[in-house]
């Protein structure tokens, strides 16, 4: 059996934005929550990334830039937002692409609240 190894073209951490419990007076809007992910781009050509738009319609995630092009060696930051609107679980899993691919995605983040 032979094996090869891939370095991975996109860093992103973490993989799973989890907003904990939050209280949600009954009768009043609350403010949205954020966190903060951290991607990075460790292949020696740009890489441009995308998230499925649609899987975060009519959910209480978004998220700011939803696309983008990494130079090679680049970090930057995305924001996620949470406005929950009831007193209940949240989850929405958000396939991630590179390049031009829109079938496969490269990996699946979870938000979580």
């Amino acid at each position: 059996m032979t094996a090869v190894g891939e370095k991975p073209r996109f860093y992103l951490d973490p993989t799973v934005v989890n907003f904990k419990t939050k209280v949600i007076a009954k009768g009043q809007k609350p403010l949205p929550f954020h966190n903060d992910v951290q991607i990075s781009n460790p292949d020696p050509n740009p890489v441009k990334w995308r998230i499925d738009r649609n899987a975060l319609e009519g959910t209480a995630f978004s998220m700011n830039p939803t696309e983008g092009l990494l130079d090679p060696g680049i970090h930057s930051t995305v924001r996620v937002t949470f406005n929950p609107h009831d007193a209940i679980e949240y989850v929405t899993k958000v396939p991630l692409f590179l390049d031009d691919e829109t079938e496969k995605p490269y990996l699946t983040i979870e938000f979580r609240g």
